[in-house]
């Protein structure tokens, strides 16, 4: 019975982690998307590597991510974060 009950509580944990997780992804994800409406590249650049660093792992975060970067001047990380759209 403890044993049910410590796996019950145990996933309940882990969903909830996820859940946050999930949901700090889409907070930057928007706020990256907002900068770079704002034509803050740089910081839409920032916030993009934050989400990646955090775990986002979809292609078309990965090309925003560049475009920012090489819309803020910097080539290097635009070409990193396009080989990460293309490897994924």
């Amino acid at each position: 019975m403890r044993i049910k009950i410590f796996v019950i509580l145990l996933a309940t944990v882990l969903c909830s982690t996820l859940a946050v997780a999930a949901q700090d992804l889409q907070t930057l994800g928007r706020q990256a998307w907002e900068a770079y409406e704002q034509t803050r590249y740089a910081e839409s650049a920032k916030l993009y590597a934050q989400a990646i660093e955090k775990g986002a792992a979809n292609p078309t975060t990965f090309y925003n991510a560049a475009c920012s970067a090489a819309l803020a001047g910097d080539k290097e990380q635009a070409f990193r974060f396009l080989d990460g759209a293309v490897s994924r």
